[in-house]
C-alpha cells in the first residue's frame, strides 16, 4: 500500500475535508499531503453563527482560521475592511506572543 494511503487510512470524513481544504489554501500551499496530515491533529473545527464574534482587535493571537463555508467579515472598531468567503485569516498568531490587528465577526 502507498504511505499516502497508510498516513489516511485512519482519518475520518472530516479530517479529509479539512486536509483538502488545506491543501487548497494558499497559506498551505507548499505543504506535501504528509505534511497536511501532520498538522490535522491540531486543526480543530468550529461553528459560528451569523454576528457572532471570533475575535476582537487587541485580543492574543493564538490561531489561523480557514472559512469552509460562509462569510467572515475583518473591521476596525470604525469601518469594515475585508470581507473574506474562502481562505484563511489570523496569519497575526505566526508570530510570536501577537495581538489580531483587526475584529473578526460571522457575516
Amino acid at each position: 500500500m502507498h504511505k499516502k494511503n497508510n498516513l489516511e487510512k485512519n482519518m475520518d470524513n472530516d479530517h479529509k475535508q479539512i486536509g483538502e481544504l488545506l491543501l487548497k489554501a494558499e497559506l498551505f500551499s507548499t505543504c506535501s499531503r504528509k505534511d497536511i496530515v501532520r498538522i490535522l491533529p491540531f486543526v480543530e473545527k468550529n461553528t459560528y453563527k451569523e454576528g457572532e464574534e471570533i475575535y476582537k482587535l487587541g485580543d492574543a493571537a493564538e490561531r489561523i482560521l480557514l472559512v469552509v463555508s460562509g462569510k467572515i467579515e475583518l473591521k476596525s472598531d470604525r469601518r469594515s475592511v475585508k470581507i473574506i468567503e474562502t481562505g484563511s485569516f489570523g496569519e497575526e498568531s505566526i508570530r510570536k506572543d501577537s495581538k489580531y490587528l483587526l475584529n473578526a465577526v460571522a457575516v
